[in-house]
């Protein structure tokens, strides 16, 4: 089989503090197999595993010296036959939108604080699901404090 694809990204600072990017990936596998795996050719749920396109728009804004924030919009297509196609509603991943958002706070030149939020739009959602047979699990909203030390 064959798997091709590529990834576009293009970068704007409109001022020194503020930067921009939109990136687009598109993705096709195309393998050719007859082996049949949960009533599916397993070549169409290899085929139909990753998602087709993805895009997403990461924004980066220092706004105060030792101060800056980020937000990232994406989304990301569906998937038409991931791998445990029986265990899932609708037996597809649908395609979704979400935004993950940061505070960061540098504190020394060493030393950063940073509060992120992960899959903001939704509370939880299916991303991928495993060819190894496992339960397919959801991705949820998330909150943390992140501390980075560079030495």
């Amino acid at each position: 089989g064959n798997v091709y694809g590529g990834e576009l990204v293009t970068s704007w600072a409109p001022t020194n503090n503020l930067r921009m990017q939109v990136f687009w990936s598109e993705t096709h596998v195309d393998l050719n197999s007859a082996e049949i795996v949960q009533g599916l050719r397993y070549s169409d749920q290899v085929n139909n595993s990753s998602p087709k396109h993805q895009i997403g728009m990461p924004t980066d804004w220092d706004f105060a010296h030792h101060w800056s924030t980020g937000l990232q919009l994406k989304y990301v297509a569906e998937m038409s036959h991931p791998f445990n196609a029986d265990l899932l509603e609708n037996q597809k991943i649908p395609h979704y939108i979400d935004a993950d958002l940061n505070l960061s706070w540098q504190l020394t030149a060493q030393m950063q604080l940073a509060l992120l939020g992960k899959n903001l739009l939704d509370n939880s959602r299916l991303e991928y699901s495993s060819e190894a047979g496992a339960k397919p699990t959801e991705v949820r909203r998330a909150a943390y404090l992140k501390a980075t030390w560079n030495f």
